[in-house]
């Protein structure tokens, strides 16, 4: 015997959980990564090939993808953050104190998106720690696009979750990769459309 609110709410849960899951979608996303860790130069690099299907409602007409290292690097937004001594103390104390050493970054070397042979861009611009490329024609529902890009993560001496320590190499969101687009992140993309054009 159940009281009547108990089995009230879970028929709503039910429902809900029903009725949710029928708009639900995700974005279909394959990486195919030949990389290299150089302990000489301090580097890890390679070639990234990155398969993308847009299965959401929405025609994109950008894509974003991370470079998370960028943000350990001097005018970064987290440099500035340090040397205002905002955010984890330990991560701040060595930009504070102008560790070189500390700063890692990603460049990207050469870039490309195609879809069915079709170049849709083969420019981006870089903002802190967001690539972002306009695509010449929208990528609609139900359509794929291949992003091939040529890259280097210079890797500085560890700062929180990543970098090296001696001989060691601690890796951590280390190789560039998409921005999440979901049903929230339709509102960080528009902020992203806002911020970087």
């Amino acid at each position: 015997y159940l009281p009547a609110n108990l089995l009230a709410g879970i028929l709503f849960h039910f429902l809900f959980s029903y009725l949710y899951a029928e708009e639900y979608w995700q974005q279909y996303v394959h990486y195919n990564m030949d990389v290299q860790l150089d302990v000489v130069e301090k580097t890890v690099g390679g070639t990234s090939k990155i398969e993308y299907t847009n299965n959401s409602p929405d025609a994109l007409d950008h894509i974003h993808l991370h470079l998370y290292p960028n943000a350990f690097q001097k005018g970064s937004v987290k440099y500035r953050e340090f040397k205002q001594n905002y955010g984890r103390r330990p991560r701040a104390e060595k930009f504070i104190k102008d560790f070189e050493d500390s700063f890692s970054r990603v460049d990207v070397h050469s870039f490309k998106i195609t879809s069915n042979g079709t170049v849709l861009a083969d420019t981006f611009k870089v903002e802190d720690t967001i690539l972002s490329a306009q695509l010449s024609q929208d990528l609609r529902p139900g359509q794929s696009l291949a992003i091939e890009l040529d890259w280097t993560h210079y890797i500085g001496e560890q700062v929180g979750r990543a970098g090296r320590v001696d001989d060691q190499y601690n890796m951590a969101q280390w190789y560039p990769k998409l921005v999440v687009y979901d049903e929230i992140g339709r509102a960080v993309l528009q902020e992203c459309r806002d911020r970087y054009r």
